[in-house]
């Protein structure tokens, strides 16, 4: 279910990455952290807003020529969104975390993410880096499919 959610949202940044919305839609983000996060947990915010700015700033930085150099970028959003993004959240809130009043953070309605590593043999994967290759590859002028 979160992999089909990181698909739409990473089409949807690819293309407002083209468009004159994304910068009204980039400032929306910074500044509003998820629901999810505690008012009083400005460590979390910060995380958040971090990650959206080096995901833009790696957006607008890598400038795929090739349909090879888009396949690299998709195998780097992947390994972001899901291993090195999981780990660092989990590292920020461990698994054992409690609160003042010694409830666990992980529990009821909030369940620790679990980390994926790349898996070559996985066809969702190798579905993902490909398709989101396409997108980068289709909203970027300068990508030669042909290459």
């Amino acid at each position: 279910y979160m992999f089909f959610i990181a698909i739409s949202i990473t089409s949807l940044i690819l293309s407002l990455l083209t468009s004159h919305i994304f910068f009204f839609f980039f400032f929306l983000m910074i500044r509003r952290p998820p629901r999810s996060t505690l008012s009083s947990s400005s460590a979390a915010s910060d995380v958040y807003k971090r990650q959206v700015l080096e995901r833009v700033q790696t957006a607008l930085q890598a400038h795929p020529v090739t349909l090879k150099d888009c396949i690299k970028v998709s195998r780097g959003m992947f390994d972001d969104m899901f291993d090195i993004s999981m780990k660092q959240l989990l590292h920020n809130l461990p698994l054992d975390r409690v609160d003042d009043k010694g409830i666990p953070f992980w529990g009821g309605a909030k369940k620790p993410p679990t980390p994926i590593v790349f898996d070559a043999s996985n066809d969702l994967h190798i579905d993902y880096v490909l398709h989101t290759a396409a997108l980068i590859a289709s909203s970027s002028k300068k990508a030669d499919l042909r290459k």
